[in-house]
Formats: structure tokens, C-alpha cells, sequence
């Protein structure tokens, strides 16, 4: 694969959900990422056709689909050289590897990103909050010294939504890229990205990560919200409000116990958050 090949395939693979649609999903995007693939292996009438036979139902995890994406490029260029007669075979072959590939691609990009790195990564933009200043989130009491201790800026703040943002970014774009190179030089085999890493290891040290990461977060936040109620006077809305949450759990577990909708129990929470709030 030439380099102007691959960074062609590459930004137009970000844009595989750009005409996503109910009948053939991401068929349109794929049609157009492979584009410049095909326009190297074909002219003519020829490249026309092999567009139309690459806007077939297609659906797979948007970062992961680079695997498929090299591998069809490949396997698209081996076609354009053989011999006519076996064009027809190598086209159907062609098709068949590409759906067998999006469904084990899309369970394993739907775990890894949308499962385990996205929480994973909220829970480093909050660390990052932390890290900056920003430690009082949420807290029973508003007054002149607590907002000075809550140190909110929108500078602090864009700073470490950027900072999630990079994280999550930084790895998707790699496995984008890496994607097509290993798609492209694995053969042409349905298993093309499967192989790529131990992806099994990979979710688990994220989950493990991300526990870690969130347990820490939690002790720091629960000593710093201790230090702030035990430095200032207790008020009775701040009682009522302590008392509240943990009576509101232990009612709607009790609630689906014996059969409660949970729109039902979402209704009765409000009611009574509502005359909590007259109360105090």
C-alpha cells in the first residue's frame, strides 16, 4: 500500500457513518472510503461497477471497520490483475469475507470503545478536574467560602474535557490507522483483525484500569466532601438532604421488589423530592 493510498483511505474512512441509513447502514461510507483503491485498480466502466458492488449492506464497529476496509482494498487490487474469467469468483469471495468480518469486528469494537475506554476515559477527565482544582463538584452547602474552594474556570474546564477528548481520540485514529496496514497485509482471511492484538487482554487491563482509577477518585472526593461538612455548621436542609438519598435508594429497591414500574417509582421520587424541598 502506497502512502497516498493509505492516507486516502484513512480520512475518508472517518466519514463511514456520514450517509448512514436504515436499508444498507454504513454501505455508502464504505463505498466512499475504498474509493481511491478502486480508482487505482480500475477505469471505466469496470470502476463504476466495482462501486456498485461495494454499496451491499455493511454495518460493523465505525473505529474497526479500517480492518475490512485494507483487507477489501488488497483483495480488490489481487482482482484487477487476475485473469477475467476468475473475477467474478474473486468478487464473491470478496463480498463474503467483508460480511464475515463486520459482525466479530463490531463485538469487539462495541466492548472495547463503547463499553470500556469511553467510562474509562470519563473517569480520567474527572481525575483531570481533580488535578486542576476542581474537587467540590457537588456539595449540601453554597456560601462565599465554599465557592472560593471550588475553583471552577472555564478555562480548567475546557482543559480537561480536552484532555478525555485526546485520550479516547488518540486511541480510535491509531486503530484506525494500524487497522488498515494490518487489513492490508493480513491475507484474505475472515479473521483479518482478530489477530491484530489480544483484544480479550486489552478490554480486561482497561476494565481493571478503570476500576482502580474510579475507586481512587472516589476516596478523594469522599475526604475532601468530609473535610468541607465537618468545617462548617450543620444545617437542617443539609440533614434532611443527607437522610433523603439513602431512603429514596433502599424505597426503590423495595419498590421493584413488589412489582413497581420504574416510571412509576420515577414519578413517586419526584413527589416526594418535591415536598422534601417545601419542607426545608
Amino acid at each position: 500500500m502506497t502512502p497516498a493510498l493509505r492516507w486516502g483511505l484513512f480520512w475518508r474512512a472517518l466519514f463511514i457513518q456520514a450517509c448512514w441509513n436504515y436499508e444498507g447502514m454504513q454501505n455508502v461510507g464504505f463505498a466512499f472510503a475504498i474509493f481511491p483503491a478502486l480508482r487505482a485498480a480500475y477505469d471505466g466502466e469496470e470502476l463504476g461497477a466495482s462501486c456498485a458492488r461495494h454499496l451491499e449492506f455493511f454495518n460493523t464497529q465505525p473505529f474497526m471497520a479500517s480492518f475490512a476496509l485494507g483487507l477489501t482494498a488488497r483483495m480488490e487490487s489481487e482482482r484487477s490483475a487476475a485473469p477475467q474469467p476468475q473475477r467474478e469468483v474473486m468478487a464473491t469471495r470478496i463480498a463474503s469475507i467483508k460480511k464475515a468480518m463486520a459482525s466479530p469486528l463490531a463485538a469487539i469494537g462495541d466492548r472495547l470503545f463503547w463499553g470500556t475506554l469511553r467510562p474509562f476515559t470519563l473517569v480520567l477527565t474527572l481525575c483531570m478536574c481533580w488535578a486542576l482544582g476542581m474537587r467540590h463538584w457537588v456539595a449540601g452547602r453554597v456560601d462565599a467560602e465554599l465557592a472560593a474552594q471550588f475553583n471552577f474556570t472555564q478555562t480548567r474546564m475546557i482543559v480537561a474535557l480536552l484532555f478525555g477528548m485526546l485520550v479516547y481520540n488518540a486511541a480510535a485514529l491509531w486503530i484506525r490507522w494500524a487497522g488498515l496496514g494490518h487489513g492490508y497485509n493480513c491475507g484474505a482471511s475472515g479473521a483479518c483483525g482478530l489477530d491484530f492484538v489480544n483484544w480479550q487482554g486489552v478490554i480486561k487491563r482497561l476494565k481493571v484500569a478503570g476500576f482502580v482509577t474510579t475507586v481512587f477518585l472516589f476516596v478523594l472526593k469522599l475526604w475532601s466532601f468530609v473535610q468541607v461538612e465537618l468545617s462548617a455548621p450543620v444545617r437542617r436542609q443539609d440533614i434532611i438532604l443527607y437522610c433523603l438519598f439513602p431512603a429514596v435508594i433502599a424505597a426503590t429497591v423495595l419498590l421493584l421488589q413488589r412489582g413497581w414500574h420504574i416510571v412509576r417509582i420515577y414519578i413517586a421520587a419526584v413527589l416526594v423530592s418535591a415536598v422534601a424541598r417545601l419542607i426545608a
